[in-house]
């Protein structure tokens, strides 16, 4: 776990620090590469170059928002983002649920300084009005990014009559490259961690990081300051399942498919079976219905949906021979 790449003591007026943190640097490894392969694949399928690099950029950033929204709707936020604005003791600080404290020092983890509420012995989050868009920060649900970034990509793509099969498969080799680096990113954060395990590879992390502060507030460990308990890496299954997918997508499906946008579509069912499946192993705070997480009950829609895009794609686009003739680009 290493939250910061780079965390550099300039000496510079104004820029005392220079912070690099994990997540968001793999985030931009991966639209970087992301980029290069979009202009790439828009030469060699004959697409309008410059509109393709548009589409990407309002791609990322519609990701982000969907992504940013579904964490503050979906995951059981959104009343605690109105409260650390509102009226900041209703929060509990996390890790910190089972603390009697009297003073503010008692508030501390790591860097972190939450604040005594001395009427109920109990640490809470400072009042900060703006933490509901500071996703750089932590908190972005990656499926609430795919629904925002399809919806716009398909509205853009009918608006300037762009080729919308070649796109799809496009994204259907990008989207699990770049979740790869972004579940990456998530191991380096300490973030969507698992369950305890005795496996071999199970992952510990340090005192203070987020798995330490949930086991503890769940009586799994006897103090908040202790490195946490050995974890399914899940962040590392879910960086290895989206690798194995693009390699079967583009390796695999791209010279062999029968029609165009066929990639996408086996990327996102293979996407939604692996999501689904993870979800079971981690241990990180997150809204569900039931026993069921969020992810699991869209994943189960994108199941839906990924057979309704094969349906449509296939009966108005493959040849009577059962194969496009182009289908390699």
């Amino acid at each position: 776990m290493r939250p910061e790449l780079i965390d550099w003591r300039t000496g510079i007026p104004f820029l005392d620090r220079l912070v690099l943190p994990s997540y968001f640097t793999m985030l931009a490894l991966a639209f970087a590469v992301g980029f290069i392969l979009t202009r790439r694949h828009a030469r060699a399928t004959g697409q309008n170059v410059e509109r393709m690099t548009d589409l990407a950029v309002y791609v990322v950033i519609f990701s982000i928002i969907g992504a940013r929204l579904a964490h503050v709707l979906f995951d059981g936020m959104l009343a605690d983002y109105v409260h650390v604005c509102l009226a900041p003791h209703r929060v509990s600080a996390v890790g910190l649920e089972h603390v009697t404290c009297i003073t503010d020092e008692q508030c501390r983890i790591g860097a972190l300084q939450y604040v005594c509420d001395l009427a109920s012995g109990h640490c809470h989050p400072g009042r900060d009005c703006l933490a509901v868009f500071r996703a750089w920060q932590g908190g972005l649900t990656y499926y609430g990014g795919l629904i925002l970034a399809f919806a716009f990509a398909y509205t853009y793509v009918k608006r300037h009559r762009l080729k919308w099969g070649p796109i799809m498969d496009l994204y259907g080799f990008l989207l699990p490259l770049g979740l790869t680096f972004g579940r990456m990113g998530c191991f380096l954060n300490g973030c969507c961690f698992g369950r305890p395990t005795t496996m071999p590879w199970a992952a510990r992390f340090p005192a203070g990081s987020l798995a330490s502060w949930e086991q503890f507030g769940n009586g799994q460990l006897a103090s908040r300051n202790l490195p946490s308990l050995p974890a399914h890496p899940t962040q590392i299954y879910s960086a290895l399942a989206n690798l194995a997918i693009f390699f079967i997508v583009y390796l695999l499906v791209r010279p062999n498919k029968r029609y165009h946008g066929q990639m996408f579509v086996v990327f996102l069912t293979l996407y939604a079976v692996a999501r689904f499946l993870i979800e079971f192993l981690r241990a990180d705070q997150r809204g569900g219905l039931g026993l069921l997480s969020t992810s699991q009950i869209i994943s189960l829609g994108m199941l839906v949906l990924a057979a309704v895009i094969h349906y449509f794609m296939e009966s108005h686009h493959v040849s009577k021979a059962g194969r496009l003739p182009s289908a390699r680009a």
